[in-house]
């Protein structure tokens, strides 16, 4: 007597098909584990104050204040609720080296670090030039 097709053991598989891509309740090799955190956890913890967040928080919604003064407040506070970095960068569009850079920073100088260094250091018009405009203006008149 000839075995057909659908009573051959290929037809039905000795394992249960997950009935979605996250179930590792099946006992197939390949898929146990998808869904579950993979990666190394970082150390780094930060503790951020009350006081802190608030202006974290406003950062998030202000107008006036740089754009990306703004996004190293998002990662501070992504930070201190503990989400992974990889995942801080993609959410922020930045590398994870920068994401470490700045986290490294708030650690060492608190809000004061999350400033552009050059936006702290250039200031609007060299010295001088401003008083040689006017002065200019005032003997031509």
């Amino acid at each position: 007597m000839t075995q057909s097709f659908l009573d051959s053991d290929i037809a039905h598989p000795p394992f249960k098909l997950p009935s979605h891509l996250a179930d590792t309740s099946s006992n197939i090799p390949l898929w146990r584990g998808i869904g579950m955190a993979r990666g190394s956890h970082t150390s780094l913890t930060i503790r951020v104050t009350a006081k802190e967040r608030r202006t974290l928080l406003a950062w998030q919604w202000s107008k006036t204040i740089p754009a990306g003064r703004a996004r190293r407040g998002k990662v501070i506070l992504l930070m201190a609720d503990q989400v992974p970095i990889a995942h801080i960068a993609a959410m922020v569009g930045i590398s994870r080296r920068f994401v470490y850079k700045w986290v490294h920073r708030f650690l060492q100088e608190g809000l004061v670090g999350l400033a552009d260094k050059t936006e702290a250091a250039a200031p609007a018009w060299p010295e001088g030039r401003e008083g040689t405009r006017v002065g200019r203006r005032l003997t031509r008149v």
